[in-house]
């Protein structure tokens, strides 16, 4: 065996027999600062509410109401995009588009996406496949604190940028701003 093999090896052990193996994984503790909503099509759809609450110490969460007027809506496209914040928000890491309707059908093809809706799902009333003849809302969403463990993201501040487009046409935006502080274990 060679030196540098030797060396890991014994390095390997020290970490483990010593317990100092928990400091090289990291958690991280998320937080919702703020939100903005913005209907591009006032004749095609309109937010109701679009608010943070503080339902109780130390969790912020977030309300939702979309009033769609033209039904049912069945050509759905996303925009979803990340961006971190320098000194103003700048693109970072993701923005794709999808076919919505096609990621109901089949999530597991779009991994980014599922996350952000394996995320909202529970306290949504879209996890079904297209058509929606219905209002969308959002209610009580609470960021989950291991939601981005698979994402390689540094701390700092972020926002999701959804944007929405039905029939080739850009509908709304919904931009999420939250706080993703990490930490030692």
């Amino acid at each position: 065996m060679c030196k540098i093999g030797r060396f890991s090896w014994i390095f390997v052990i020290y970490i483990l027999h010593t317990g100092r193996w928990q400091n090289f994984f990291v958690d991280s503790a998320t937080k919702i600062t703020n939100i903005y909503c913005t209907s591009l099509d006032k004749n095609y759809s309109d937010f109701q509410r679009c608010r943070l609450l503080v339902p109780r110490r130390n969790e912020i969460s977030m309300d939702i109401h979309v009033r769609a007027y033209q039904l049912p809506v069945n050509n759905i496209s996303i925009n979803l995009s990340l961006w971190h914040k320098t000194n103003s928000f700048q693109p970072f890491l993701y923005n794709q588009t999808y076919d919505y309707c096609k990621f109901m059908r089949n999530p597991t093809r779009m991994p980014f996406v599922k996350i952000f809706f394996d995320a909202i799902k529970k306290t949504s009333n879209i996890n079904h496949t297209c058509p929606y003849n219905h209002d969308l809302i959002v209610k009580g969403f609470v960021m989950n604190d291991g939601m981005f463990r698979l994402l390689p993201l540094p701390g700092g501040t972020y926002m999701f940028k959804l944007r929405v487009a039905t029939l080739n046409a850009w509908r709304a935006e919904v931009g999420v701003q939250f706080l993703l502080d990490l930490k030692s274990k």
